[in-house]
């Protein structure tokens, strides 16, 4: 589940048990990150150390129609992590790469916010 947190009582937007969505930019690292370690090479597991944006998010509003379409998300990520072997749990040195993504929002089996990747693309 992609949310920040759940809105206490003193909330100035939300009520009470309201599910507080993440920022563009943090939406954009969370997913990044996660398509990175479902990307990973079959017996090695990939450890995020850092991950930071390489320009401006490319946001795309979705329309408020009878049937709404969700907001999207376009971003250049640069991500280092370490690969560990499952093998032998050997951690390797840390490498960095860049990907392209383009995500969207959506909801979760239980309705509440999530977000759902359209393309992952690994440049460097």
């Amino acid at each position: 589940m992609k949310i920040a947190s759940i809105a206490g009582g003193k909330h100035p937007i939300y009520k009470k048990g309201d599910p507080v969505p993440l920022e563009p930019e943090k939406k954009v690292l969370a997913q990044a990150k996660f398509e990175l370690s479902n990307n990973s090479d079959k017996g090695f597991i990939f450890l995020t150390t850092k991950a930071s944006l390489e320009g401006p998010i490319h946001l795309i509003k979705g329309r408020e129609t009878k049937e709404p379409e969700p907001n999207q998300y376009i971003g250049t990520v640069k991500i280092t992590y370490r690969p560990l072997r499952t093998s032998d749990d050997r951690l390797f040195r840390e490498k960095t790469t860049v990907v392209k993504i383009h995500c969207q929002d959506s909801k979760d089996e239980l309705g509440l916010p999530d977000v759902e990747t359209v393309t992952f693309e690994i440049l460097k």
